[in-house]
């Protein structure tokens, strides 16, 4: 049971991010009550301007139905981050299939669309963990064999030559230089 959430709502590998507007939101992959397996393929997200109340914004992005987000998967979606670049949110996804994709809104809480595969993620990468900052003006980060590189202009996947298959580790992380 997640604390912050309504009872019955059940919301893992959650990514948390905080935007100019003042809230905190959350974006993770959603678990239906009742349901035998894991993960939905929807996405819902949810935001707190103080952290104890918490406001449902509802459907944001699937990958089934009429719907759907994905053209080329039906399957489930797993844990998701997002990102704000020059006023546009991109969602990060992956999927029961190993795919991943990134996906366009004009507000932190979506509705997202016009999703592309990742460029480069080669199909075996779960939880995407997106940066953008001064440091790095771009960078993606695909696990569970780490995979890092700058994002292209597109944020669609990663720049040429960038590419990253094993960043140099230490101890139980990667180093990023």
């Amino acid at each position: 049971m997640n604390p912050l959430l309504p009872p019955g709502t059940f919301v893992p590998d959650a990514e948390a991010r905080a935007w100019s507007d003042g809230r905190l939101y959350l974006y993770g992959s959603l678990d239906i009550e009742g349901n035998t397996a894991y993960c939905s393929c929807e996405y819902k997200v949810f935001s707190s301007g103080d952290l104890k109340q918490w406001t449902d914004h509802g459907v944001s992005f699937r990958s089934r139905g009429e719907a759907s987000g994905v053209p080329w998967s039906e399957m489930p979606l797993y844990a998701p981050d997002c990102i704000c670049v020059d006023g546009k949110y991109y969602l990060y996804f992956c999927q029961a299939d190993n795919g991943e994709g990134v996906a366009v809104g004009d507000a932190p809480q979506g509705p997202f669309a016009d999703a592309v595969p990742v460029q480069g993620a080669h199909g075996d990468a779960i939880d995407p963990a997106v940066f953008f900052g001064r440091r790095w003006p771009g960078l993606l980060l695909l696990g569970p064999i780490p995979r890092a590189g700058r994002a292209n202009a597109g944020r669609s996947g990663f720049a040429r030559r960038s590419l990253r298959a094993q960043p140099s580790a230490e101890r139980s992380g990667a180093r990023l230089s």
